[in-house]
């Protein structure tokens, strides 16, 4: 067992996430029970041997195509960018079939296994990412490859300035062009991107691409944790999330502390991020937005107690509720597309509710008025059964588990 240390991007940015969960995952194949550990400049992996660290990757990208994880992103925008990257890999006499997230990572498979066949992997992966300054220095020795607008998108605003990674007060788009970074932090930022990317929507000559990252400095950071346990929840959260466009950020951090709560290792921090996508470049719209609210959490996790111990299914018909709320309302006629859009509703205010109740803006007796009305009290049968048919129906007995662990919460937080 070798342990590599690797110097992380800033905390904060978008590369940061995309990296440290890229390398989450090329743990969590490599050794399932290993313990990595975090903080707040890098991250220490522990690596069997060159031969299972290649074809873990190869497995994980594998399931990556195969849909395990997340949406494959697009890269036309670095289409320039990776040609850079394809003609390394076919000096190396390996096949790039196509300029995309795919045909790169199937093709840095084949680099690490020869790398795996000299017994030379993991010394140069600890080589390549040992020293973040400005970029990867050593990784851009082996191969000199232009920075990503997809893996640093907040540098291409063209107004911000960034300051400690070494470029102090000069423009973005300066900063931008002076990373330096190689096949390792580009390929394995890539595999953190691609596993986190939840939905895209397309807007006229734009789309948008949204992504839920784990936030490793907050589940690792005291230790005992395993990389498995990690990647299982991470699975979890990102599948439950897989194509909804999450236009409410209330019901997107309930609906996330919901299935972390579910979840067997109950792992929290998660942050989530907005992506422009343009024919030529990548904006970034929001980023490092964090979903890990204290309220949200405890709510979460004294539901799933009381309905342990009610024996109901609560938590899973109000993620069912969530998860309408969070997706574009649809049918195939004019009925199904007005009951879609009146579950959809219904879970933003519900969600809306919840949060006001638990930040004691309005009482638990409101909450369970209102919820009703949406709910039964106030709606005809078809949209009954049109929810309850999908599983997101909350039935009379359900309110009760809500206000009482809203209520246990209350008692518990400041």
């Amino acid at each position: 067992m070798t342990s590599v240390r690797v110097e992380l991007p800033p905390r904060g940015t978008f590369f940061h996430l995309a990296l440290s969960t890229g390398l989450l995952l090329l743990q969590s194949y490599s050794d399932p029970g290993a313990q990595p550990s975090i903080d707040s400049r890098s991250m220490t992996l522990h690596l069997p041997s060159d031969s299972i660290v290649a074809s873990s990757v190869r497995d994980l990208v594998d399931d990556l195509r195969k849909g395990v994880f997340g949406l494959r992103p697009s890269l036309k925008a670095d289409a320039q960018r990776l040609k850079v990257l394809a003609n390394f890999f076919s000096l190396k006499q390996i096949n790039v079939k196509r300029i995309d997230a795919e045909g790169v990572l199937m093709a840095y498979a084949d680099y690490l296994d020869e790398l795996a066949k000299q017994q030379r992997l993991i010394s140069e992966l600890s080589s390549a990412l040992g020293r973040f300054m400005d970029g990867y220095p050593v990784d851009a020795r082996i191969c000199n490859v232009p920075m990503l607008n997809k893996l640093m998108p907040e540098f291409m605003e063209g107004v911000r300035t960034i300051g400690g990674i070494g470029f102090g007060s000069v423009p973005s788009r300066l900063g931008f062009s002076r990373m330096r970074v190689g096949p390792h932090s580009t390929c394995i930022g890539l595999i953190g991107l691609w596993s986190s990317l939840i939905a895209i929507q397309r807007r006229e000559r734009q789309r948008l691409e949204y992504y839920i990252f784990p936030d490793l400095f907050l589940q690792l950071r005291y230790g005992g944790v395993r990389a498995r346990d990690v990647t299982d929840q991470h699975k979890i959260i990102v599948g439950g999330l897989r194509g909804c466009t999450p236009s409410n950020i209330a019901a997107q951090a309930l609906f996330v502390s919901l299935q972390a709560a579910a979840s067997p290792h109950r792992l929290t921090g998660y942050r989530s991020a907005v992506i422009g996508q343009g024919a030529r470049r990548s904006d970034l719209y929001e980023q490092d937005l964090p979903l890990d609210i204290e309220n949200l959490r405890c709510f979460a996790d004294e539901l799933v107690l009381l309905e342990q111990s009610a024996k109901r299914r609560t938590h899973r018909r109000l993620q069912n509720l969530l998860r309408a709320a969070l997706s574009e309302p649809r049918g195939r006629d004019e009925r199904e597309e007005r009951l879609s859009r009146q579950l959809h509703n219904a879970g933003i205010r519900i969600a809306q509710l919840i949060f006001m109740a638990l930040t004691h803006s309005i009482g638990t007796e409101q909450l369970a008025y209102e919820a009703a009305r949406l709910m039964y009290a106030h709606t005809d049968v078809e949209f009954e059964r049109w929810a309850r048919q999908r599983g997101a129906l909350l039935e009379p007995s359900d309110l009760p588990l809500i206000v009482r662990a809203i209520e246990s919460c209350l008692k518990r937080l400041p």
